[in-house]
């Protein structure tokens, strides 16, 4: 069994797939499922957020390079914001007042786009 750090790492770096794919020995996940794999709640993906940050691979960067396509997260005077770059444009800009309130929104965006189909939020295959 993969270590809770290690599924959270996955799910917030878009690997999930390579590492449920191992961990069940398939080639593709068309009949499997994720939850054989990921047994981690949504309070768990926030608690080591916060205390370990995110995973290096995660996105671009809390204020990292501008160039990058892809998620940012940064902030800028006394908010915190959140969007997609590509090429050159910003996409789905939201601002937060915190950087708590910007970080659960990117740990959201991040964990929806991962491609599970796991809904952390209302997941019943893990008790809280």
């Amino acid at each position: 069994m993969v270590s809770k750090d290690e599924q959270i790492e996955a799910l917030l770096s878009h690997t999930a797939l390579e590492m449920a794919c191992r961990e069940l020995k398939v080639s593709h996940m068309a009949r499997s499922s994720y939850s054989d794999v990921f047994a981690v709640t949504r309070r768990e993906i926030d608690d080591y957020v916060a205390k370990n940050g995110f995973p290096r691979n995660a996105f671009c960067g809390i204020d990292g390079p501008h160039g990058c396509e892809g998620i940012h997260f940064l902030q800028r005077g006394c908010e915190w914001i959140l969007f997609w770059l590509e090429r050159g444009v910003n996409y789905d800009e939201k601002h937060f007042p915190t950087e708590e309130e910007g970080r659960k929104a990117l740990i959201d965006w991040l964990i929806n786009t991962a491609g599970t189909g796991i809904n952390f939020d209302k997941s019943s295959h893990v008790p809280e």
